[in-house]
């Protein structure tokens, strides 16, 4: 169980400063609204999905300001967390709720997924967030939990850029469009992962195949739109647009993040894989 590896108090002080900036976020969604909070914690070239990747900043500033108090507030809070090495790059994920804020009720909740950059000043901002609805995600721990930053070595890793990344999910999708998507990702995950479907809660690699009620989905379309990788060489991420068939027909269509982990040995590894289904 990934709640079981190293916890919060074992997380280095880059990785408390990221998780203590996304616990400050949610307090300000709370406070201002969505979209000053957003403009305020998103990184300028900061990626948001409404529903197709779009500058988040851009997005925002065209919507009106919030004048008055909101029918409704966005919170959320982290129960996962990763960092690079160099603390440069990482990410945090968990349940989000939004409330009616006459009834005190939840009416919508899912999980979310946000990429931190550290920017010149020290400070962590957004550069990429989405998420997955459910109807009911299962209640989680408050305290962030933190992955191992270093992939099986203390010895620092080469350099790598993010065309390397590019490069492992060409690899991928040859593979998934050969056999199916869920063979080709138990090949590819790294040790611990998650994973993230829309209307079902994250779950771990045992249950991949569960995650689908096709038969042989296979990976059919593959569009890379962008992909970055840590100074440090040992944490990247990938997005971009996926399509998913069963026999003559799409199955499902939409965009698609991955977090790659690199290992001892060079390679990479799935360590979180996100679908943002837009169509079946």
């Amino acid at each position: 169980m990934i709640a079981a590896v190293l916890l919060a108090q074992n997380a280095s002080a880059d990785l408390q400063k990221m998780v203590a900036t996304e616990r400050a976020f949610s307090a300000t969604s709370a406070r201002i609204g969505v979209r000053d909070s957003f403009i305020q914690y998103f990184a300028p070239n900061g990626v948001m999905f409404a529903p197709g990747p779009v500058n988040a900043h851009q997005e925002l500033s065209r919507q009106p300001k919030l004048n008055g108090r909101a029918r409704a507030t966005l919170t959320w809070y982290p129960t996962l967390a990763e960092i690079s090495r160099d603390g440069s790059l990482g990410y945090s994920t968990g349940p989000y709720f939004i409330t009616d804020t006459a009834t005190k009720k939840k009416t919508y909740n899912g999980h979310f997924f946000s990429l931190w950059r550290r920017q010149p000043n020290g400070e962590y901002r957004v550069i990429l967030d989405i998420g997955t609805p459910n109807k009911s995600p299962k209640p989680v721990a408050q305290a962030p939990v933190a992955l191992k930053a270093i992939p099986g070595s203390s010895s620092p890793l080469p350099p790598a850029k993010g065309t390397d990344l590019v490069a492992a999910e060409k690899k991928f999708f040859d593979e998934s469009e050969q056999v199916s998507y869920p063979a080709a990702l138990k090949k590819h995950v790294a040790k611990p992962s998650m994973f993230f479907r829309p209307q079902r809660p994250a779950t771990n690699i045992a249950a991949v195949d569960a995650v689908y009620d096709l038969t042989d989905p296979l990976l059919t379309t593959w569009k890379p739109l962008g992909a970055e990788v840590a100074a440090s060489g040992d944490l990247g991420y990938t997005f971009g647009e996926y399509g998913i068939s069963q026999g003559r027909g799409t199955a499902e269509k939409g965009y698609f993040v991955r977090v790659w982990r690199r290992q001892a040995d060079g390679s990479w590894k799935v360590a979180i894989d996100l679908h943002h289904e837009t169509a079946r």
